[in-house]
């Protein structure tokens, strides 16, 4: 991804950057929703399945902006780099989902 992405700014007269972004599938069934809770009572139990597990929500976080000639100029340091900025987007959607349900209300991680 680095290199295709040095190459393609070398090339191009437009910035480039890597925006890194964390997903977080909430699979923890006291978040399940109205509707899922009625279709499990009901025995359909394909709703929310996420490659053979439930998944009940999902959180996003985008972390900010990086320019590509920003990054490292070796390539395993830009990879680390990018893939601490994932880790920490991860981290921060995980933190998002367990405030909204109340179980983070201190601001701390239970990883």
């Amino acid at each position: 991804a680095v290199v295709i992405g040095k190459h393609v700014a070398k090339k191009s007269q437009l910035p480039f950057a890597v925006v890194p972004a964390g997903v977080y599938y909430d699979r923890n069934p006291a978040h399940a929703t109205l509707i899922a809770r009625l279709a499990r009572l009901l025995g359909i139990t394909a709703v929310g399945q996420w490659f053979g597990q439930t998944t009940y929500g999902v959180t996003v976080a985008i972390g900010e902006p990086i320019a590509i000639n920003d990054l490292p100029k070796d390539r395993e340091k830009a990879m680390d780099l990018i893939f601490e900025l994932i880790q920490a987007c991860y981290r921060k959607a995980e933190l998002a989902t367990l405030q909204r349900f109340g179980e983070a209300a201190d601001g701390a991680l239970a990883i």
